[in-house]
């Protein structure tokens, strides 16, 4: 899984969201109310572990942000040359 540029885009557009709202790991999972571990947030940044679409939801509620601003994000980053295309 790791390596697949769109799950890899997305975990990117978490991380820039984490950090704009000001959390770290920590208290990203602390402000989910036990829905998220700081070890899960950290794999799905790291596109280590895709993220279901409830769950990046949730995740981006958590920051303060819309998952329809959110996505476009994600879906709007360039593929490093040599990586594939997705489509959106």
């Amino acid at each position: 899984m790791a390596g697949e540029p769109l799950i890899e885009h997305i975990g990117q557009a978490l991380r820039d969201a984490r950090k704009a709202s000001g959390l770290t790991l920590r208290e990203a999972a602390a402000r989910s109310s036990g829905r998220f571990r700081p070890t899960s947030i950290a794999c799905y940044e790291r596109g280590e572990r895709s993220i279901s679409v409830v769950r990046f939801c949730h995740l981006a509620a958590v920051y303060g942000i819309g998952p329809e601003q959110l996505l476009p994000r994600a879906l709007n980053r360039p593929t490093a040359p040599g990586r594939g295309h997705h489509s959106p």
